[in-house]
């Protein structure tokens, strides 16, 4: 049995975000994911520290780049962006990644949708994640984290 290219993305994005965060941070696999593919504690000197957050992974082969921007775009169903909107409990971030690594960035949805609430009144919206917030840089991540909270 041939497996599907969206699987093969979807592991390669997996995979991609792994080794892109730290190793003793502890992410765990939400099964089945509703909207959250993984909960993430952070650890400090191999010490987990009680912080966490959720990850909404995308994967592609090819993210698009909003034009004149320096902003990657993700089309949510408005559906979608009313469930983010409602959790209150842990930050939950968008991250967008390329397998072959070009892109690998992220975006604090509850924030990002509080100031974007065309969603209330569409049936989609495009989300625009900064291509600066990538998840390579960790300690501007955490530093993300810690502001939602």
């Amino acid at each position: 049995m041939r497996r599907h290219k969206t699987h093969l993305i979807d592991e390669a994005g997996q995979s991609k975000l792994r080794a892109l965060l730290p190793s003793d941070w502890n992410v765990v696999e939400q099964e089945p994911d509703y909207g959250k593919d993984f909960l993430i504690e952070i650890a400090e000197s191999q010490n987990l520290n009680g912080e966490f957050f959720f990850v909404q992974l995308k994967s592609s082969l090819v993210i698009e780049k909003r034009k004149n921007t320096s902003c990657l775009k993700y089309s949510m169903s408005s559906h979608h962006a009313r469930y983010y909107a409602r959790i209150r409990e842990l930050p939950v971030f968008l991250v967008l990644v390329e397998p072959s690594g070009k892109y690998q960035s992220y975006c604090f949805l509850q924030e990002y949708l509080s100031g974007h609430q065309e969603y209330l009144r569409q049936k989609s919206l495009t989300v625009n994640v900064p291509i600066a917030n990538e998840l390579s840089d960790t300690k501007k991540l955490v530093d993300e984290i810690n502001r939602a909270k």
